[in-house]
C-alpha cells in the first residue's frame, strides 16, 4: 500500500481492497501501460434487462 493510502485510511474509515473492479455498476477497465481507464455499462445493462425478463425480446427501430 502506498504512503499516501496509509496516511489518508489513518484520516477516514475505508478500506484498501485492491484495484476497483465495478464502480457505480459499471465495469472498470485500466490500461497501466497507457495509463488510461474507462467504464463500460454493458454488464450493468445486461443485469437489468435479465431482472426484468426483457433479455430476450427483440430489439426494433424507433424513429428519430
Amino acid at each position: 500500500m502506498s504512503k499516501f493510502k496509509q496516511e489518508l485510511l489513518t484520516r477516514i474509515q475505508g478500506t484498501d481492497e485492491g484495484d476497483e473492479k465495478e464502480y457505480l455498476g459499471c465495469e472498470v477497465i485500466r490500461d497501466s501501460a497507457a495509463r488510461t481507464g474507462k467504464m463500460v455499462r454493458a454488464g450493468h445493462a445486461e443485469r437489468v434487462l435479465r431482472t426484468f425478463g426483457m433479455w430476450d425480446c427483440n430489439s426494433v427501430l424507433t424513429p428519430s
